[in-house]
């Protein structure tokens, strides 16, 4: 039972780990390699422009390569604390009686 239970405490941490599916990571290396070679071979480019997309194409080709994104996990983590600060403001707000109905939207029984 305990052998069950490791596994799936790692299951869940791997899903922690890795926020980076595989079609999105297929998609980010293919885009950082494009941006790679477009860098090699436009040769009319200025030395910022350069710069600044092969960083990207850095960034882009790593975040595949490990499978983890920083910015989807802050995000993941904002939305979670957004998420929680909902749920406390939604169950601070005091709760009244039933609503009254109608009964023309009651559905009557034949």
């Amino acid at each position: 039972m305990s052998e069950v239970t490791t596994m799936r405490r790692r299951v869940r941490n791997l899903f922690e780990v890795e926020n980076v599916g595989l079609i999105d990571g297929v998609f980010r290396g293919s885009l950082g390699i494009a941006m790679l070679l477009g860098v090699l071979l436009v040769p009319t480019i200025s030395s910022s422009l350069l710069v600044s997309l092969t960083l990207v194409a850095i960034y882009l080709g790593l975040t595949a390569f490990l499978s983890w994104d920083p910015v989807y996990a802050l995000a993941k983590r904002f939305r979670s604390q957004a998420r929680e600060r909902a749920t406390v403001i939604i169950h601070s707000v005091p709760r009244h009686s039933e609503p009254v109905v109608s009964e023309v939207f009651h559905k009557k029984a034949a």
